[in-house]
């Protein structure tokens, strides 16, 4: 479907219709004027790397930059640099031709690899089938998670 919902402790209202029907995206709000739609399964089967920023004050999509791989089904969720405060739009898991146990990491407008160490390599089939990252801090060189001791090696 191309069509999008807002859910609110009131209800759910119509949103913005999608610039192309997709399924297994990811959805995350950059800001609290701009959201970003992440890849998906097309309507015709088609695994996506293709992004989208949204302009909730315009109400209008641009294309962003595509991912690395394409995916559908993964999680997605913004990071912050705990030396910075910089935020950082994070991917990983989700299935191409099978599971997929990358990282990608929205650098400077584009998408940066990042490493996968043996520890959280069994969290991803659970990232993939919840749909979301959170609580995220982020260092030059590694991501951790607070609440346990799983960690995201950058390259």
């Amino acid at each position: 479907l191309a069509s999008t919902e807002y859910v609110k402790m009131t209800g759910t209202m119509p949103g913005p219709d999608l610039p192309m029907a997709l399924g297994g995206h990811a959805m995350v709000a950059i800001n609290n004027t701009c959201s970003m739609v992440i890849g998906g399964q097309s309507s015709g089967g088609v695994t996506s790397a293709s992004t989208f920023y949204y302009d909730h004050n315009e109400g209008e999509w641009t294309t962003g930059p595509s991912l690395m791989q394409a995916r559908n089904g993964h999680a997605a969720g913004i990071v912050t640099d705990e030396v910075t405060d910089e935020n950082f739009v994070a991917v990983t898991g989700g299935y191409y031709y099978g599971y997929l146990d990358s990282t990608e990491i929205l650098q400077d407008g584009e998408w940066v690899q990042g490493k996968i160490n043996n520890t959280i390599c069994t969290l991803l089939e659970i990232f993939w089938s919840h749909k979301t990252i959170f609580d995220y801090l982020i260092n030059t060189e590694q991501l951790t998670y607070h609440k346990s001791i799983f960690a995201l090696n950058m390259v």
